[in-house]
């Protein structure tokens, strides 16, 4: 058993999945967006392109979810954006390590 409440069916919860939080970041150039653009690098566009390939390691069918659920980056509107980051949420029913492969 697990210590939550139970369902809001009343289902007792017995199990609970194996949970890791990460961050994942992104470093680009500042350039002023009106002036100067193709001076800058931006960081938000990488972190789109490195969330879509994160998201693609998620298998629902073995209960593995993968969630990039917070993101932030950028300072203002007419600055490229130098930095971005996204926190994911990922969520397991078993894990490898070394040793062999353990129940979460």
């Amino acid at each position: 058993m697990v210590l939550e409440p139970p369902t809001g069916e009343g289902d007792l919860k017995v199990a609970r999945k194996g949970v890791g939080l990460y961050r994942l970041k992104a470093l680009g150039k500042a350039a002023h967006q009106g002036v100067e653009p193709e001076k800058g690098v931006n960081a938000i566009l990488e972190l789109a392109h490195q969330i879509l390939k994160v998201a693609a390691l998620e298998d629902r069918e073995k209960g593995t979810t993968l969630g990039p659920n917070r993101i932030r980056g950028g300072t203002v509107s007419n600055v490229v954006a130098e930095e971005a980051e996204v926190e994911i949420d990922l969520r397991v029913w078993t894990w490898r390590r070394p040793g062999g492969w353990r129940k979460a």
